[in-house]
């Protein structure tokens, strides 16, 4: 049965409802909470960096391999200073006080080798920066 959502600020759309009664989720209706960083509860910002050491997966230091003509480049997703480690937006006021904004990580592929070795370089699964979540911490 076709629904008309006009009355909830989207204008003229009609949408169809399946079997469950739930209507279709439409991400071009929501474009703007996709594309604008300050729609989100805790903001963040991609960026190329450059590296001379990292945390491996172990949890160890390493150097990264370097030279004159290059040197090895990361995309990382940081927390935007203003909200990391900080409550929350967005959140119902009932839950904002045990909000906060965490820096969240993944691993990338890296040639590296430990520090203060002069060991050969290989290749090795270094941390990187790759988001910003809110947690809730229900105590």
């Amino acid at each position: 049965m076709p629904v008309n959502v006009t009355g909830i600020g989207l204008q003229d759309v009609n949408v169809q409802a399946n079997s469950s009664g739930r209507l279709p989720l439409d991400l071009r209706e929501h474009r703007p909470f996709m594309v604008d960083t300050s729609m989100d509860c805790c903001p963040s910002v991609t960026e190329l960096t450059e590296r001379a050491f990292a945390v491996n997966w172990l949890g160890d230091l390493v150097e990264l391999f370097h030279s004159d003509t290059g040197v090895q480049q990361f995309y990382e997703t940081v927390c935007l200073p203003h909200v990391k480690d900080r409550p929350c937006q967005f959140v119902s006021d009932r839950y904002v006080r045990r909000s906060r904004c965490v820096q969240q990580y993944s691993y990338a592929y890296a040639i590296g080798r430990a520090l203060g070795t002069d060991g050969q370089f290989g290749i090795d699964l270094i941390r990187v920066e790759a988001g910003c979540k809110c947690r809730l911490d229900l105590k």
